[in-house]
């Protein structure tokens, strides 16, 4: 009979991953820098060099560190090395920047990263994506006055018209960045009171998509995008230092 690999003990190796990747990220280890050696590692920590090892792994995974033979495990600049999958755990660190760059930066990516998958749609839906987004929109209408429902259903017609580009790379570049902003969901839940101008902005992109205008449906999701992250970045008081 086959062995299974054991399994490992995850929320432990959870843990250790995240207090090391907030050190890094945080600037504790740069770039170039050994972290300390395992044995020191595992003892800072109380937990056994094989667990260690797990984690160190998962940050390898995320081009934090890299393991060189005879060196150790050496720090990465995640502008050089990292991935999508990094925006999530770079975007609460962010919170408490002064102008708010970077979470400035985050939008303006879904921005484009929308209006780039919209445009495939056009050419690609298929009538059951249509009815999918449809029935998104008969919800909205029916919640209208509930912010945190337009929030919701915004988010899930989004993620519908990822999936009508039937290219499963945007749709997980858009998980991705998603999983990054939705840190700040209620705090900016505010700017989806105004839920009447949520629904015709979507309601015009379907339209444009229903109709295989690939362009108008990019011009339209590049307007509405600009002008919800101009009004989140005033909720959150970064409206006039975002860049």
């Amino acid at each position: 009979m086959l062995r299974e690999s054991p399994i490992r003990r995850t929320s432990l190796v959870d843990e250790i991953g995240a207090r090391l990747q907030e050190d890094i990220l945080a600037g504790k280890y740069r770039p170039g820098e050994a972290l300390p050696p395992e044995r020191e590692l595992s003892e800072r920590y109380g937990v056994t060099r094989t667990s260690l090892k797990h984690a160190l792994v998962r940050l390898e995974e995320l081009g934090l560190i890299e393991t060189r033979h005879g060196v150790g495990s050496i720090v990465l600049d995640v502008e050089q090395s990292g991935g999508a999958d990094l925006l999530k755990y770079l975007a609460p660190s962010a919170e408490g920047s002064r102008d708010g760059s970077f979470f400035s930066e985050i939008l303006e990516a879904k921005t484009a990263v929308c209006a780039s998958f919209v445009e495939l749609a056009a050419e690609r839906r298929t009538e059951k994506e249509l009815s999918q987004a449809e029935s998104l929109l008969v919800e909205l209408s029916e919640k209208i006055d509930d912010a945190r429902e337009v929030q919701r259903i915004e988010h899930a017609f989004v993620k519908v018209l990822a999936r009508a580009a039937h290219n499963r790379a945007f749709v997980l570049l858009t998980n991705s960045v998603g999983a990054a902003y939705s840190f700040y969901w209620g705090k900016y839940q505010s700017v989806f009171e105004d839920g009447e101008w949520v629904e015709e902005n979507l309601r015009a992109i379907l339209e444009a998509i229903r109709k295989k205008d690939a362009p108008r449906a990019r011009e339209l999701t590049q307007k509405y995008f600009r002008e919800n992250d101009r009004r989140v970045l005033d909720v959150l008081g970064y409206g006039r230092k975002a860049k």
